[in-house]
């Protein structure tokens, strides 16, 4: 379709590490409608905006890594994926157990400096890092 025609030639010209900072942003932007909305269809819509920008996290720092360290790929790309299997794997325990003891409402607060870091670290890393140079291809 036209509209995905449009997003897929936007996404090889932007910056890998300007995709991924705003992969974080919307993040942000719906995270706090999920966790502060008592109103379940404003949660939901906050749900979908959250996962949105969470669900194109890992490809585009897949892509980030790769672009920023071209000469090691296979490293970069491997390292990324011991780190988010290990978040995966490790994440539902903590939170979980956090839950336990403070309430789900409260647990979830320590999403919002997890992603807000993210975004920081994107942001540094644009700045600074090779992969803020060409766009990714």
């Amino acid at each position: 379709s036209m509209k995905s025609e449009y997003f897929f030639t936007s996404s090889r010209r932007v910056h890998g590490s300007r995709l991924l900072l705003a992969t974080l942003l919307v993040s942000g932007l719906g995270f706090p409608f999920l966790w502060l909305s008592p109103n379940v269809p404003v949660a939901f819509a906050g749900l979908v905006v959250t996962g949105l920008g969470l669900g194109a996290v890992y490809p585009v720092g897949i892509s980030v890594a790769i672009a920023t360290a071209p000469s090691a790929s296979d490293t970069a790309a491997a390292r990324l994926s011991i780190a988010a299997a290990g978040a995966i794997l490790i994440a539902p325990f903590v939170l979980g157990r956090l839950s336990d003891v403070v309430g789900i409402a409260h647990a979830f607060v320590l999403l919002a400096p997890l992603i807000a870091g993210a975004a920081l670290v994107a942001a540094v890393a644009g700045r600074v890092g090779p992969a803020s140079g060409p766009a990714l291809r």
